[in-house]
């Protein structure tokens, strides 16, 4: 008995680490995302990215967005030594829950910071993606 209270409590846990934590909610895509500038890991940052035709997007189209930005984060990295900590502020979803603002501030190795604020937006399965159109 004592064990399969433990095991329930141990699943009850798991839910909520997962309901709670980073997943799919603007906070956890935007932390992801952040991570992966500071990791200097393209990839996995234009995967986070919107993108209305990506059942069109071929692999070699892929390859380049992450060589672009792979490009533009050894250039911030250079500029700025790379991103020394940051903390999510705050996340607003808008009424219809389909975009989201995060606040985002990002302390450099030089010393300097920046407050940003990221769009995001579902995408057509219901994932929150960051919405670079202006």
């Amino acid at each position: 008995m004592k064990k399969l209270l433990g095991f329930v409590a141990f699943i009850a846990l798991m839910f909520v680490m997962t309901a709670c934590g980073g997943g799919n909610s603007p906070k956890g895509v935007a932390d992801k995302a952040v991570k992966a500038m500071k990791d200097r890991d393209a990839k996995t940052l234009v995967d986070l990215i919107y993108n209305n035709k990506e059942a069109e997007t071929s692999q070699n189209e892929k390859d380049m967005a992450v060589a672009m930005f792979q490009e533009k984060m050894d250039k911030q990295y250079e500029k700025d030594g790379g991103i020394k900590s940051y903390e999510i502020l705050s996340e607003e979803i808008a009424e219809d829950g389909n975009t989201a603002v995060v606040t985002v501030k990002i302390e450099y190795a030089n010393g300097k910071t920046d407050e940003d604020d990221m769009k995001l937006k579902k995408n057509d399965k219901g994932e929150w993606k960051i919405d670079m159109s202006k």
